[in-house]
């Protein structure tokens, strides 16, 4: 059972130089010296290999990476598991692997809110013609607006909403989804790990 802490080990090794990479990609004119370049010789093939998976790519935002890292996460989950009981389930590898996936969705829909969010209070102090007075202002308004209105369209009865009103509107319904899709998620894995 050591040989599966040991792997664990290794995995959560890779999990920290993979998180490390991609918080250097994000740094400006960091150039490319011998650790950068070590780094992406050691992470990109993982990482890029996510690239394929465009859905995740959301309004400029790239989340492939938080994929690769919750697969990393579940991995070790898993190893340390087996090292645990010492015996393996297949309902609790279906269970880890279901939470990590929604680990990613849920950090995806955390992440809109709080966008959302700092677009409305800018909106409740500014005013929306806001949007037009600032470069940063005006490119996160083409951003979001599509998932602004993707979500608020179903309640808007056939009218245009006001900015603000689908704003609010799209704040509410990713965070019913949030919390919606973590209680059938908790539900659905404790009744799968126990198979």
């Amino acid at each position: 059972m050591s040989i599966f802490r040991f792997l664990a080990a290794l995995v959560n090794l890779y999990t920290i130089l993979c998180f490390a990479y991609i918080i250097l990609t994000w740094i400006p004119g960091i150039g490319y010296n011998g650790a950068v370049r070590f780094l992406s010789r050691v992470c990109s093939p993982y990482l890029n290999f996510f690239k394929k998976f465009r859905f995740l790519i959301i309004a400029g935002f790239d989340f492939t990476p938080a994929l690769g890292l919750c697969l990393l996460g579940a991995a070790s989950s898993v190893l340390n598991s087996m090292s645990q009981f010492r015996a393996f389930r297949p309902g609790l590898l279906l269970a880890l692997l279901i939470s990590s996936i929604w680990a990613v969705l849920s950090s995806i829909l955390i992440f809109l809110i709080i966008m959302l969010i700092v677009r409305l209070v800018i909106v409740f102090l500014k005013g929306e013609s806001a949007r037009s007075d600032s470069p940063i202002l005006t490119q996160l308004d083409y951003q979001i607006s599509k998932i602004i209105y993707m979500f608020s369209k179903p309640f808007s009865f056939g009218r245009t909403l006001r900015y603000r009103t689908a704003l609010i509107t799209a704040i509410i319904v990713l965070v019913l989804m949030n919390i919606t899709g973590g209680i059938i998620i908790t539900l659905l894995t404790g009744i799968l790990s126990t198979f």
